[in-house]
């Protein structure tokens, strides 16, 4: 059989399925024909962090569905977001070949994590990020939820009383978010969000970022961060929760809401609450005057030039961004602080 020469290749010669899914910008399948033409380097990777496509691959034997594989994959981008094949070959050559041993002898999940490890292409994503993951993946693959579920569900109904938040395993609320549409869960999370200390409001928003809101949980977000910005001592962190807790929200209207909200009061120079926006919702900035509030916001942001360099650095290298934010950059009337701040940039 003839060495495959790529990632789709060794999939199809071992007649594994699989899917793929973005780690990096949070949590989103790619679909299988588009990773292939990742992979040919004919298409660049939609949701590039740190000029590098962080990705997750799940495959499996259909009649072994439960015995399902998983790698963490992170491979550096050229400069117009192309996968440098080099790498890819690489961690076939290295890789690939025990990974396809340990394939015909049916090892498990928690085997193929350990062997990413090893590579320098593997890495581990945060405990929030595997909860979320390991939700959604459990769910796509028709698998039961995790043990906390239950206990996750009789929470957001307000059995244990929501200050209770501390005995709530996170991976009972990863599968909650994973099953919006299922068990009644949109009406839990809808009763609960008024009520959910912050703690606990962070660690739901940091589960929503990976899914698509249902209109009325994008309202009932936006209403509970206009409730934090009236408040005398807004909470900035959860400010910048909520806003990432939109990143899927297909409810765009309501996710410019909240962002034009932000900009336009007195926390828009809050690093967290910009890097919510860069980081998760960077799609509204291809709004002109969202794109203008943003980039006049981020040239006096609370931590410098330095964090201005680093976070435009990120947005420019995102594929169909780069000519709105130049735009906004060399925009003759902007500022005297984004004049300086550009010469930063560019200096």
């Amino acid at each position: 059989m003839q060495a495959p020469k790529s990632l789709y290749a060794f999939f199809e010669q071992s007649q594994t399925r699989y899917r793929v899914y973005d780690m990096g910008r949070g949590i989103r399948r790619l679909e299988r024909a588009y990773f292939e033409q990742f992979e040919d380097a004919s298409q660049p990777w939609p949701w590039p962090l740190q000029q590098q496509a962080w990705l997750a691959i799940v495959g499996w034997n259909e009649a072994e569905r439960q015995e399902h594989f998983i790698w963490f994959l992170k491979f550096p981008l050229d400069e117009h977001g192309m996968l440098i094949q080099a790498t890819r070959d690489d961690f076939l050559g290295t890789l690939l070949h025990s990974i396809g041993e340990n394939l015909q002898v049916g090892r498990s999940g928690a085997e193929w994590q350990d062997g990413m490890r090893e590579s320098p292409y593997g890495f581990k994503p945060k405990e929030s990020h595997m909860a979320a993951f390991h939700a959604i993946v459990s769910d796509a693959l028709g698998q039961p939820a995790s043990r906390f579920y239950g206990h996750a569900r009789d929470y957001l109904d307000g059995g244990p009383g929501y200050d209770q938040w501390a005995f709530v395993g996170l991976q009972g609320l990863a599968d909650v978010v994973a099953r919006i549409q299922d068990d009644d869960n949109l009406p839990r999370l809808l009763k609960a969000l008024p009520h959910l200390p912050p703690p606990a409001l962070h660690a739901v928003c940091g589960l929503l970022e990976n899914c698509a809101l249902p209109t009325r949980l994008s309202e009932a977000l936006l209403e509970r961060l206009q409730g934090e910005l009236q408040s005398a001592t807004p909470d900035i962190p959860l400010l910048a929760s909520l806003l990432r807790a939109f990143a899927q929200s297909p409810a765009s209207g309501l996710r410019e809401q909240a962002i034009s909200t932000l900009l336009s009061g007195p926390h828009h120079q809050e690093i967290e609450v910009l890097a919510a926006i860069a980081a998760r919702n960077w799609e509204v900035l291809k709004t002109p005057a969202l794109a203008r509030q943003f980039v006049e916001a981020l040239a006096e942001n609370t931590l410098g030039q330095d964090a201005f360099n680093q976070v435009m650095a990120d947005l420019l290298y995102l594929p169909g961004m780069r000519a709105t934010l130049l735009a906004q950059l060399r925009n003759p009337e902007r500022s005297a602080a984004l004049s300086q701040a550009v010469a930063g940039l560019f200096g």
